[in-house]
């Protein structure tokens, strides 16, 4: 069996952020996500790469932010061979000052890359301390969790 980690970046204690946390947890109960190691990380790029270092498949699970907001849009993307991810798009970039893009600029530049990356990015409206999940969110993260569960389940 491959190395398969499941990386969810956010902080849950600024609302629609934890989605990337809530999803780990959703996993943490199922059989099938028994098979890859679950990473919690506030997403500071080094430490993205350093938990994906090894891995046959990273998938990793962040809050995005886009204007206009629309609070549980999910966006899917593979990341293959040299396909850029930029900071700043809905599809890359987090709520966080780095991105996703930037764990992955410093992947390559380090040598550190998986052989496949999956990002799931769940877009949130609401980043405020202290604030739940919005409903929008919270369906999103069941759905994602389901998604993360057949990647891994197709990886066996």
């Amino acid at each position: 069996m491959s190395d398969v980690v499941v990386i969810g970046i956010g902080n849950r204690f600024r609302g629609d952020d934890g989605a990337g946390p809530a999803v780990l947890d959703l996993l943490a109960t199922d059989p099938i996500a028994g098979r890859a190691r679950l990473v919690e990380l506030d997403g500071e790029p080094a430490r993205v790469v350093d938990a994906w270092t090894g891995a046959d498949v990273a998938i990793v699970v962040d809050a995005v932010c886009s204007e206009p907001p629309c609070p549980g849009r999910v966006r899917r993307i593979d990341v293959v061979g040299e396909t850029e991810l930029r900071d700043g798009t809905p599809a890359a970039a987090g709520s966080h000052a780095l991105g996703v893009a930037t764990a992955a600029a410093l992947g390559r530049a380090l040598d550190r890359m998986p052989a496949r990356l999956v990002v799931f990015g769940i877009e949130g409206a609401d980043f405020e301390p202290g604030n739940a999940l919005s409903q929008g969110v919270t369906d999103a993260v069941r759905a994602v969790a389901a998604g993360v569960a057949g990647e891994i389940e197709g990886r066996g």
